[in-house]
């Protein structure tokens, strides 16, 4: 089934028809999911503080890899949501499954590592239950080195949720105070880059994602019919 677009943000839909809820997700877009500029405009911390003044207030350009870790979940409202940053521009989305932070929720609704989630699920006899980098490296081979790459940036993304969590519990907050301090967090902390003897526990995580994801669904050959 193609992925469906709604015409609107669903916050908006919702005010308009509360009873509404999401199609299952494998029939969903994440771009579907997206919020419109005023409901993103009143995204606010944990902390309770706006988030759209806090980002503008930066010196310079805001990007990178972990901004996510340092400024999610955000709430619209009364409803949860998750910002997601692109070639310097963040969006707020909503999610169509729990998620418990940034790691989460990007692995469980981009395509791009959804596709990597499936494959791991179709593939996962091949890890037992205490997976390395070497069942990684003998899992990629036949297909190429792409598989390889994909699931270990995967892997560096989930380093870096460790990192930025243990630098912000140290810091004592959940989030940085200003734009000035997020970039202090990524000049401290990155390259994040996971060590080799932590690519077990990220391959761990990442099969249980899958399992999450792709359990009840049959292998897409079978789904074909081939």
């Amino acid at each position: 089934m193609r992925s469906q677009v709604f015409s609107m943000c669903r916050l908006c839909a919702l005010q308009r028809r509360p009873e509404a809820v999401l199609p299952p997700p494998r029939d969903v877009s994440i771009d579907a999911l997206r919020v419109c500029e005023a409901h993103r405009a009143r995204a606010r911390l944990e902390s309770g503080a706006w988030l759209a003044p806090l980002l503008a207030a930066a010196p310079g350009v805001l990007d990178g890899p972990g901004m996510g870790f340092l400024f999610n979940p955000v709430r619209i409202d009364t409803t949860v949501a998750w910002v997601s940053w692109a070639f310097s521009s963040w969006q707020a989305y909503l999610p169509l499954l729990p998620c418990a932070d940034s790691f989460e929720f990007e692995v469980l609704h981009r395509p791009e590592h959804l596709e990597t989630l499936r494959s791991l699920q179709e593939s996962r006899a091949m890890f037992g239950a205490a997976p390395t980098a070497i069942d990684l490296a003998r899992w990629s081979r036949p297909s190429g080195w792409h598989r390889f790459e994909a699931v270990q940036r995967l892997c560096d993304q989930w380093w870096r949720r460790q990192c930025y969590g243990e630098a912000l519990r140290a810091a004592g907050r959940a989030s940085p105070v200003s734009a000035q301090e997020a970039m202090a967090f990524t000049r401290e902390l990155e390259p994040c880059v996971a060590p080799i003897d932590r690519i077990g526990d990220a391959l761990r995580c990442l099969l249980a994602m899958a399992e999450r994801r792709f359990g009840t669904e049959p292998p897409v050959h079978a789904a074909h019919g081939a």
